[in-house]
């Protein structure tokens, strides 16, 4: 159970993060600008095959879902469903069908998208497009192996993908990958009860994009659970800080409020 509500709430913050980032900013009048927010320099959008379509539904997803009628019987099938349709807008979509399909316990799907990001960090003519797209396959790589109760194996496949990260110049705006791979792997040990490890990685993650929120309150979060308390209340007044001009209503403030004092 721990597991598998793990996974639904790192794979709904995943997709999340991409969502925002494909939508671009929102200014609703009141801001809670995210350190790394803008646009992303050096971004490519790179194409995943050529094909176009006005289906306002996802175009490999509807197609998919005409076809079985939701279900693929085997990751076989569901690239078989893919192949020859109109193709995904980018990696981007590739990582959050994938970590979507985990979250929907359809690991067909989630292993089809996986083959896919494998075959663009193998294919893609630009370098900076390709070396994203093998931190994300390692990170849906990690996701969908949590998804069937293979820790060791999602740690590895994780650090993998924050270790290749980290090769990487530091984003001058928004992260790219738009889900860090050090935040992930840093939010996944967390939850699998080793917050010393995970103080490391927020650590990490937040010297590449500093005073990024989603990291400070992890950071925050990993340092109460590790019973470092001062290290958990000035992260989480930080935090705060950052989110000054938030929705009050917003869960994260009330805990950052407890965390802080």
């Amino acid at each position: 159970m721990v597991t598998k509500n793990l996974v639904l709430v790192s794979c709904a913050a995943l997709v999340l993060s991409i969502a925002a980032a494909q939508a671009g900013p929102c200014n609703t009048g009141k801001s809670a600008q995210d350190a790394g927010s803008g646009p992303t320099p050096g971004h490519t959008g790179q194409t995943i095959g050529s094909a176009t379509s006005t289906n306002p539904e996802h175009p490999p997803t509807s197609t998919m879902n005409r076809t079985t009628g939701d279900i693929a019987a085997s990751s076989q099938d569901a690239q078989k469903q893919m192949q020859g349709q109109p193709n995904f807008d980018n990696i981007d979509e590739l990582l959050a069908l994938g970590v979507a399909s985990v979250a929907l316990g359809d690991p067909a799907r989630a292993g089809a998208a996986l083959e896919h990001l494998k075959q663009a960090a193998a294919t893609l003519p630009d370098r900076d497009a390709k070396e994203i797209a093998q931190i994300m396959a390692a990170q849906l790589e990690g996701m969908t192996r949590l998804g069937r109760g293979d820790q060791a194996g999602a740690l590895a496949a994780l650090a993998r993908a924050a270790q290749l990260e980290a090769r990487r110049p530091k984003p001058i705006a928004r992260p790219y990958p738009v889900k860090p791979a050090g935040e992930l792997y840093a939010e996944i040990l967390l939850g699998t009860n080793d917050p010393a490890g995970a103080i490391v990685q927020f650590n990490a993650a937040l010297a590449r994009t500093p005073r990024r929120a989603a990291s400070l309150l992890g950071l925050a979060r990993a340092a109460s659970a590790a019973g470092q308390a001062k290290l958990a209340a000035s992260t989480a007044r930080e935090f705060l800080s950052v989110w000054k001009n938030a929705d009050k209503d917003r869960p994260e403030l009330a805990e950052a409020r407890q965390l802080a004092q």
